[in-house]
């Protein structure tokens, strides 16, 4: 049955669908980047292709990703104007890795469920293959391509094909699928993503307990923990150790201990220490903040010791060296409301919806705890990995949506087993309304992210990083040249395709522009004293009715600067 499931129609027409829409996606945003976090990646590829190898080495940033793109650099050589091409193209050969993982993981999904049904002999499981194959499929496709995208540059739709991988390989084992040197896969699996994102390193204890728990005889569980531990120990250790080596102390990311400064404790400003106050105004003393060089607006300079397009992003723990990890339940409490308050919006909102269709049309329970026990290998490692966000972010105040699309899947294939109803023609028909209720409302997101993505094919033809690009290199702004910034969305890809280095940030643009422009004129001198040759600005919120003497404009763009 499986083998037949693999080729039908649905599966064929629904796997042409996801890549017709990534490619999609790859193409309307080929010369766009998602987010600042871009920068970094690209930043780190660049330093491998350099040999600058101490430089790339970063314990904030997880490493596959950049490798992924410096070896797609390597081998395109592209032009410095469509190196963001290549980026969308990594972007969407991680997409083709997903669909095959996610078809992996589904094939062994379905083939469980046969085999409950078979092996007990009752009506268990209520959602036919067809239904099953239909459902996940679309789910995936909607979590994939709208709460992740293959146009958002960072690592985490790639991250969610190694934990389906994981998970495939996982329940291949409880099914006795998989022997002898076979669970090796699994390792390398969490290594992997691992490397993509580190939130992989505490999930990996979660696919061991699952091995333990495993209906397994106890000498196929040892046998298996021992090749997870040495595939991840071989294919991951390395870089843990090298990280430890780097920060004098053992450790396998700093991601998490400054993210929950920033967005928890909120004792780390997002950008700079001294953000709109002194530093006696400080709860803590930071070892190395970048410099207030300006008073009014505050001007933050950043030139030393690290060399990158954007320095301070490049390495947030440096930079926040000193900020203090503690536990506050209030702030804990506000920033795992919020977090969840957005999973109920994505996700879990309209599955509380279906379920309702299915309680009052079936006047039934139609899914227990102990029906979802049944599931844990789906259930534990989605449920382990949303709680880790909620608890160590506030997922209402970033770019959050991408962390969660594999998690959604792994719980959506769990809730379909989980279904425990009498197998009669009223029931098929609630559960199909109920079914396409939670589809519908998880689609709305897919929709807008559909109308964004058809929006930005319209203007796409522009490469306005370019156009910027060149104008700048027109005056005479050769890589390794300091530059000040004033865009607060840090939206920099010329800066990084020109190699520039941006040293100083503005980010009060409203009092910049409302201050005398003899005070302005101090400014500039004191960004000239530094070196810094160009003052930019884009993005901003309060931008002037009438740019001041000496502002130029890039033709067709919203781009301005000031040569100092």
């Amino acid at each position: 049955m499986i083998s037949q499931l693999k080729t039908s129609k649905a599966r064929w027409i629904l796997r042409f669908c996801a890549l017709a829409l990534g490619l999609l996606q790859a193409w309307a945003y080929r010369y766009l980047v998602y987010m600042e976090d871009a920068w970094s990646y690209l930043d780190i590829a660049d330093n491998y292709l350099r040999g600058d190898f101490a430089s790339a080495l970063s314990s904030y940033w997880s490493p596959l990703y950049s490798w992924l793109i410096a070896m797609s650099l390597l081998l395109f050589h592209p032009p410095v104007c469509e190196k963001f091409v290549v980026l969308k193209l990594v972007n969407f050969a991680s997409f083709l890795f997903v669909i095959f993982a996610f078809e992996l993981l589904l094939d062994q999904v379905m083939a469980w469920y046969n085999e409950d049904v078979e092996i007990k002999g009752l009506p268990l499981l209520k959602v036919g293959p067809a239904h099953l194959e239909l459902w996940s499929y679309i789910v995936f496709i909607l979590m994939s391509l709208s709460v992740g995208a293959v146009w958002k540059d960072t690592p985490d739709l790639l991250m969610s094909g190694f934990l389906y991988a994981a998970t495939a390989l996982t329940l291949a084992f409880w099914r006795g699928q998989l022997s002898g040197v076979k669970p090796f896969l699994i390792g390398f699996s969490l290594a992997a993503g691992y490397l993509c994102k580190a939130v992989m390193f505490p999930l990996t204890f979660v696919y061991l307990f699952l091995l333990v728990l495993s209906p397994q005889s106890k000498s196929a569980k040892q046998r298996a923990i021992l090749s997870v531990v040495a595939a991840f120990t071989l294919f991951a250790g390395p870089y843990i150790a090298a990280i430890s080596i780097k920060n004098q102390k053992l450790l396998f990311s700093t991601t998490m201990q400054y993210n929950y400064a920033l967005w928890v404790l909120r004792n780390a400003p997002f950008r700079h220490a001294l953000a709109l106050r002194n530093a006696d105004q400080l709860p803590m003393k930071f070892t190395h903040p970048s410099q207030v060089i300006f008073a009014e607006p505050q001007v933050f300079y950043f030139a030393e010791p690290i060399h990158a397009t954007f320095a301070t992003h490049y390495d947030p723990p440096y930079w926040f060296d000193g900020v203090k990890i503690y536990f506050d339940g209030v702030m804990q409490f506000v920033a795992t409301v919020a977090s969840i308050s957005v999973l109920v919006r994505l996700f879990f909102g309209w599955l509380f919806f279906g379920w309702l269709v299915l309680l009052f049309g079936c006047r039934s329970r139609a899914i227990t705890l102990i029906s979802m026990a049944r599931r844990l290998p789906l259930f534990l490692p989605s449920l382990a990995g949303l709680t880790l966000y909620s608890l160590g972010l506030n997922c209402y105040t970033l770019y959050s949506e991408r962390y969660f699309p594999g998690f959604f899947v792994l719980w959506f294939l769990g809730l379909l087993g989980s279904i425990r109803l009498p197998d009669t023609s009223k029931v098929r028909k609630v559960l199909l309304v109920s079914t396409t209720v939670s589809l519908l409302g998880m689609g709305w997101r897919f929709t807008v992210e559909l109308g964004n993505t058809l929006h930005t094919l319209e203007k796409s033809a522009v490469n306005e990083n370019c156009l910027i690009l060149q104008r700048l290199t027109e005056l005479g702004i050769a890589p390794g040249d300091q530059l000040a910034n004033m865009d607060p969305l840090r939206k920099v890809g010329w800066a990084q395709m020109g190699q520039f280095r941006i040293v100083a940030d503005i980010i009060d643009d409203a009092t910049f522009w409302q201050i005398s422009e003899s005070k302005r004129a101090s400014l500039y001198q004191v960004l000239r004293q530094r070196h810094i040759k160009i003052l930019t600005y884009a993005n901003g919120d309060h931008p002037p009715e009438h740019y001041p003497p000496g502002w130029q404009q890039v033709a067709g763009t919203q781009f301005w600067f000031y040569l100092l």
